[in-house]
């Protein structure tokens, strides 16, 4: 089945870069291609933070290319002055046969080009190849090594820290475990993610961010749905295996219910958790507030409202239209609030929430997203710590189902927090 097919194990993490967070993981997964594909088109927030995706083949054939190297010499060989086995001179020349061999195959000229994990490593095998070619008198005409115009790419990954063996003879050697692969470069997929710096590009970003959210939440162990229905409903239907009613429940349909559903993006610029609430939310109108400007594709929306200004002053015009509203119709407040607002004050966020409850311009069972944002140096665990204290002030105002996310999209000093209140 297609859930059976998207289930994998985590066999190993490995961890090679300054940074604290995850860096490379290796995974089995029964159906490659399939899983592959449903984090392409279906989970593309997770793909946003995935620099690139390694297939290890067990087929016979291509395992001669894409095999597990270990660079391990015995105390006879290879040794320096200094006493050191150069890991890095033994792996190159291996590499250096493996692309002679498979030029041989093709007979034809081939460029390859290098990427490495980690990427320091890429300097110093890109020069060890140079000097061997040069050493063997391999014309550029027939290999060459180049980042551009490459008609294969050769990939590299080291597995660990290398680890120091010394033998009798008192001289020592590097052990060092590698991934190599070779790929033509049609076989090969470019990124997803983009680099550009365009407002569109950040109203993505952010969507995928607020998307990735209520995916998380909703995959989040210890969430009873059932526990969090509201009378918000799908086309006149209890949402009752949904955790969040307010959303559409991954279709595309319109809800042909009449209720007037009001959605709030408070610090909305440029719009992508507002263009998320239009599309994938049954609200019928979105307040946005920011004192920036919105992308104009997303402020002309039809029941998109935008506030230019302050949270602070949004939240009286909005009780004071609401008040109206109750006069002469069956409105009932806010049925979801999303907050990604910068901040300079990490208990802001919770603050200006608070200040919309006491306004009483939310609905019961209302649905919220809160960014909790922290601009000031803390340690990980000091942040964590000061981010469970604003989710206990959320609990004390009868806040419910909390949860607190790192999302793939979260900065370092960002923890997103959700639930319902």
């Amino acid at each position: 089945s297609l859930e059976k097919a998207l289930i994998v194990e985590i066999i190993d993490a490995v961890r090679l870069t300054a940074s604290k967070t995850l860096s490379i993981i290796l995974l089995h997964a029964p159906n490659t291609k399939l899983f592959i594909d449903h984090l392409r088109y279906k989970c593309k927030f997770v793909m946003k933070a995935i620099n690139k995706i390694y297939v290890l083949s067990d087929d016979c054939e291509k395992m001669r290319i894409n095999e597990a190297l270990e660079s391990s010499s015995n105390h006879n060989a290879g040794i320096s002055d200094q006493g050191r086995i150069s890991v890095l001179d033994s792996f190159t020349s291996r590499l250096y046969d493996i692309m002679t061999k498979m030029q041989k195959e093709k007979n034809h000229k081939l460029i390859f080009k290098v990427e490495t994990f980690p990427a320091k490593l890429r300097r110093n095998v890109v020069a060890n190849l140079f000097e061997i070619l040069e050493k063997n008198s391999i014309p550029e005409e027939i290999l060459d090594i180049g980042p551009s115009n490459h008609s294969h790419i050769l990939s590299i990954i080291q597995l660990g820290r290398p680890t120091m063996k010394k033998y009798d003879n008192g001289k020592s050697a590097q052990i060092s475990s590698f991934l190599v692969g070779i790929a033509p470069v049609q076989e090969t997929v470019p990124p997803v993610s983009s680099t550009s710096d365009s407002i569109d590009d950040d109203v993505c970003r952010a969507y995928y961010k607020l998307e990735e959210a209520f995916e998380r939440y909703s995959l989040s162990p210890n969430i009873n749905s059932q526990t969090f229905i509201t009378n918000v409903s799908l086309d006149g239907r209890k949402a009752l295996h949904w955790p969040f009613p307010i959303l559409k429940a991954g279709t595309k349909r319109k809800s042909t219910q009449q209720t007037h559903i009001i959605g709030v993006d408070c610090g909305s610029a440029p719009g992508g958790w507002t263009k998320y609430l239009k599309e994938q939310t049954v609200c019928t109108e979105i307040f946005s507030i920011d004192p920036g400007e919105m992308a104009k594709s997303i402020s002309s929306l039809s029941g998109v409202n935008h506030l230019k200004m302050t949270a602070a002053d949004a939240i009286p015009k909005i009780s004071e239209i609401l008040a109206l509203r109750r006069k002469c119709d069956d409105c009932d407040g806010i049925a979801i609030w999303v907050s990604d607002m910068c901040v300079h004050e990490l208990t802001k966020q919770v603050d200006i929430f608070l200040l919309a409850k006491n306004a009483d311009i939310f609905r019961p069972g209302m649905a919220f997203v809160l960014t909790i944002k922290c601009n000031v140096g803390h340690a990980k665990d000091r942040f964590d710590d000061l981010t469970r204290n604003e989710v206990k002030r959320l609990e004390h105002v009868g806040a419910y189902g909390l949860k607190i996310i790192h999302l793939f999209s979260n900065r370092n000093g960002e923890r997103t927090v959700m639930g319902f209140i």
